[in-house]
């Protein structure tokens, strides 16, 4: 390779892989990737995608309205679908082809910033199994769907590594704990990731 591959900064324990402005271009020249989001309004993964070169048009299944609103505003192309509830999913976005799948489910359900979360026993963790069994969907219609899924660290009082366990298995790859703080952030947030 020519040139700089990698910056290092030392001080934030942090490498960062550079690539070629010809890579990038070449990106930038492909078609655009179709990418769904569910219980994501608008997330950091639109800027990652955006970042690295890459056109792509946005669906969203979104049931918080002010997550809508901001996905809006910060990307108007976005496309709402029209019940912005992941667990009512009709055959119109099911059967669609899709290239990305991100989700990000509620975090209340397994935050231990509140020692009464209850994990599986909260309604709202409904989401994330129907965010699983939509992927397993768009997974039919395109084998080839690149995954990510993101979320709190579940709470000590749920049994952390069980309930990493489980979110595994229903996703269908692992999930691994990553921290803000160890990638240049000022603030420590601790989140697991999944991706294929």
């Amino acid at each position: 390779a020519n040139g700089i591959e990698r910056a290092i900064f030392v001080v934030q324990k942090l490498v960062v892989i550079l690539d070629s402005v010809h890579n990038i271009i070449k990106r930038m020249n492909m078609p655009p990737y179709d990418v769904v989001f569910t219980n994501a309004g608008c997330c950091m993964a639109v800027c990652a995608l955006m970042d690295l070169g890459y056109k792509c048009t946005f669906t969203s299944v979104e049931k918080n309205k002010h997550c809508r609103m901001l996905a809006s505003h910060l990307y108007p192309e976005i496309e709402h679908y029209h019940t912005n509830d992941v667990t009512v999913l009709h055959d119109d976005i099911l059967k669609r082809k899709f290239d990305v799948h991100v989700n990000s489910a509620n975090c209340q359900p397994l935050s231990g910033l509140n020692p009464r979360s209850l994990g599986w026993a909260d309604p709202r963790m409904d989401s994330y199994t129907a965010a699983c069994k939509a992927q397993a969907a768009w997974q039919l219609v395109n084998p080839q769907l690149q995954t990510w899924d993101e979320n709190v660290v579940p709470a000590k009082h749920l049994g952390t590594d069980q309930m990493i366990a489980q979110l595994d298995k229903l996703w269908g790859d692992v999930h691994k704990v990553n921290n803000a703080k160890n990638w240049g952030a000022l603030a420590s947030r601790p989140r697991i990731l999944a991706v294929n």
